[in-house]
């Protein structure tokens, strides 16, 4: 009786503590288009490197050698950021594996998030382009 009073008392506590959980909610796109119209980058690379910022540990940089930019002008060379804190979920990258890279412009840098994950192949995106620069 004792440890079932106890129990209650915890459970109660900690709903009672308990923080608002964080909705993850990301558009669902019906066609690699509506996905493209959506970021301001989309490129094929490999990544060649991910770590974490030293002073903000919720940070993660992943550099990218590009290989072909099919929307937004990138360098050859690219550093993207994403913040596991306010993401859904963190893309990890292979390291040398090709790769679609869709992102956000934020100033100079770009950022990624669970919202930007591929959805698509990259026949589709590139098929979704061609109407949106003729």
């Amino acid at each position: 009786m004792r440890q079932t009073l106890g129990a209650v008392i915890l459970a109660t506590l900690l709903t009672a503590c308990a923080l608002p959980a964080l909705a993850c909610s990301c558009a669902h796109y019906s066609s690699a288009r509506d996905q493209l119209r959506a970021v301001d980058v989309l490129f094929i690379g490999h990544a060649v490197r991910t770590e974490r910022d030293w002073f903000n540990r919720n940070l993660i940089y992943t550099t990218f050698v590009v290989e072909e930019s099919l929307k937004g002008d990138v360098g050859r060379r690219v550093r993207l950021e994403q913040n596991d804190r306010t993401t859904c979920a963190v893309q990890t990258f292979e390291t040398g594996a090709r790769t679609i890279v869709l992102a956000n412009r934020d100033g100079q840098r770009l950022q990624i998030g669970g919202c930007t994950f591929p959805s698509f192949t990259e026949a589709e995106y590139r098929a979704a382009r061609r109407p949106l620069y003729q």
